[in-house]
């Protein structure tokens, strides 16, 4: 059985532009495990490259290159549709935006770990039985 991860926006977006722990996501792309996001990953990604070429940054043509090579990062995007329920669900729970929530609920569906750059939405699992799925990309092995 092949090793899943759950990649959020955090996480794949350091592969688009140099940050810190751009290094240790980049070597997810070259592990043996199959890498898994909701497919708002692209909406988010798409968005941080906006951000970087409004600070010039990257050019225009240099980000639409970069989101246009993305989806082939993942073995498997899911549809937000079949996660936002749930995601809602939770986001009132943890008191979290549903965005997040769906990577979360992306790692529970396919019980995968959740590998992620936000130490924050880590912070607020804490307690439920999401917490413990859940990874910083810095403590990624």
């Amino acid at each position: 059985m092949t090793r899943q991860a759950v990649i959020d926006s955090s996480v794949c977006v350091k592969w688009l532009i140099d940050e810190e722990h751009s290094e240790s996501a980049i070597g997810l792309l070259s592990s043996d495990l199959e890498l898994v996001a909701p497919d708002i990953v692209l909406t988010e990604a798409a968005n941080a490259l906006w951000k970087t070429v409004k600070r010039e940054l990257l050019t225009p043509e240099q980000a639409d290159a970069r989101l246009a090579n993305l989806p082939n990062f993942f073995n498997r995007l899911l549809p937000t549709t079949d996660l936002v329920s749930e995601a809602l669900v939770l986001g009132m729970a943890v008191d979290v935006p549903v965005y997040d929530c769906l990577y979360v609920v992306a790692s529970r569906r396919t019980g995968a770990a959740l590998v992620t750059a936000d130490s924050k939405l880590i912070a607020k699992l804490v307690g439920t039985a999401d917490h413990s799925n859940a990874i910083h990309i810095a403590d990624w092995k």
